[in-house]
């Protein structure tokens, strides 16, 4: 009796240790919050924050020194992680900064109504951050791999923009000022950069890399413009500028370094 009774003492010991090495401060003002958080592994840190009321977050990380930080101001917005791995939002490199990205830690932001926001992370050393400003705006981050980085920057309303890496140390990056905007970014393999900008209203964009060291660029203002660009293989660049009203480029590139050039306006 007396042996069980000291195993009991070591396991609860264990668990506070445990326990002790993982970080977390919640912070809920209003009504009817909700915040789920499950940390396993070591020294693992998530913040959350949320001011209003019926605001959801659930947090998920499993594996050593993984960092995530939630943030919501209003109502009816819903934020999501799931963190598997080591090192994830914990350093990022100087490479994966550009200007208006220049977040350097695993960071979900949301002011307004209805928003939503999601981020899957499998890997070791990714980063991603998410800032949504308005309403009913919906971003999605998902990277499988080592080294990556992404952010998604919504301003506006109703706004779209979804981000999937596979692969090792490449770079996707969203900003949108307006309203109905719409991007989606897929990058395979290494060193792959995709940015894309927005501004005003109900622009689509669609880009796609597969490869080695291929480099994306779209920016669009103006009303209704459509920017589809696929690149394969190595070492391809393509740099894509529509403004004024309901543009439309298309873009294939399959090979090893080619380079495209696309000015549109009205």
């Amino acid at each position: 009796m007396k042996n069980l009774l000291v195993i009991l003492i070591i396991i609860l010991m264990l668990g506070e240790v445990k326990a002790q090495n993982n970080d977390n401060n919640t912070l809920q003002n209003g009504a009817y919050n909700n915040a789920r958080i499950n940390q396993q592994g070591l020294l693992n840190s998530g913040e959350t924050g949320q001011i209003g009321s019926m605001n959801i977050v659930r947090l998920n990380q499993i594996g050593e020194r993984n960092t995530t930080t939630d943030s919501q101001l209003g109502d009816y917005n819903y934020s999501y992680s799931i963190i598997l791995g080591n090192d994830n939002g914990y350093s990022v490199s100087d490479n994966s900064q550009f200007p208006l990205f220049d977040h350097l830690e695993l960071m979900q932001l949301q002011q307004g109504n209805n928003n939503e926001s999601f981020i899957e992370i499998y890997g070791v050393s990714n980063n991603a951050a998410q800032h949504q400003t308005g309403n009913g705006n919906n971003s999605i981050i998902g990277i499988t791999g080592t080294s990556n980085s992404s952010i998604e920057w919504l301003n506006g309303n109703n706004n779209f923009s979804d981000v999937t890496i596979n692969g090792i140390n490449n770079i996707a990056n969203n900003e949108q000022h307006g309203n109905n905007n719409h991007s989606f970014i897929e990058q395979f393999h290494e060193d792959n950069i995709a940015i894309v900008s927005e501004f005003q209203d109900s622009h689509l964009s669609l880009v796609k890399q597969s490869g080695r060291s291929n480099l994306s660029v779209i920016f669009q203002d103006g009303l209704g413009n459509v920017s589809n660009l696929r690149q394969y293989n190595d070492g391809n660049n393509s740099n894509v500028e529509q403004n004024g009203f309901s543009q439309y480029s298309n873009i294939l590139q399959d090979g090893n370094f080619n380079s495209s050039i696309v000015i549109q306006g009205n």
